[in-house]
């Protein structure tokens, strides 16, 4: 489920006008797009680390169930919103992407280390699974485009079903989620102890 997320970007950001130069859009404003939806999750990142550092450290399973779902209606949403004369509606899209996809990365990380106990296995197993979502995204939206004969030709319509379809579907499973920090109690707790260790060092 997490592993969508990079992917999904990843794959939008490498070829943005494929996307939307068919319904009229120019280069520049594809690019304006991207650009978008990176600085809003830089923004969000930024706004949103210390927050869950020190506010909602407890409560990642819960931001998911939020921010998953708003994510997997914003891509689903790109079916209808990439049409002639629809800057603001993708400029918004962009930007709720952004803002909610950049925002999941480190609650995704964090939570799949309580999977396997280990940040880097967990890390890299969710980069590998996104590239590799990635280049198969690819390669299926870019056999799902329209030919010459279509109206526009060479739309990416049924790519933006194709791919909307498998996230949504894929977000949807993040009310499974229980999200039990067993390693970050356990943490909490070792770091306690010694926090009383040493107070009981310094009255003895």
């Amino acid at each position: 489920m997490v592993s969508h997320i990079p992917k999904s970007l990843n794959q939008y950001l490498l070829s943005p006008c494929t996307v939307q130069e068919p319904h009229g859009y120019t280069a520049d404003e594809s690019g304006f797009m991207g650009a978008c939806l990176l600085l809003t999750g830089i923004v969000a990142a930024i706004v949103t680390a210390p927050l869950f550092d020190r506010v909602f450290t407890h409560h990642l399973a819960f931001t998911s169930k939020i921010l998953v779902p708003i994510i997997g209606g914003a891509w689903l949403s790109l079916i209808w919103a990439v049409k002639p004369h629809n800057l603001g509606g993708l400029f918004a899209i962009m930007a709720i992407l952004g803002i909610c996809s950049i925002t999941m990365l480190p609650i995704g990380l964090e939570l799949g280390c309580e999977l396997t106990r280990n940040a880097n296995a967990s890390s890299a197993v969710l980069w590998f699974s996104g590239n590799l979502f990635g280049v198969i995204f690819v390669l299926v939206e870019g056999a799902l485009r329209a030919g010459p004969q279509a109206n526009p030709p060479l739309n990416m319509l049924r790519s933006l079903i194709f791919n909307g379809a498998i996230i949504m579907s894929s977000a949807s499973l993040v009310f499974m989620l229980h999200g039990r920090q067993v390693r970050k109690e356990r943490d909490e707790q070792t770091a306690q102890g010694v926090r009383h260790a040493h107070v009981r060092a310094e009255e003895a």
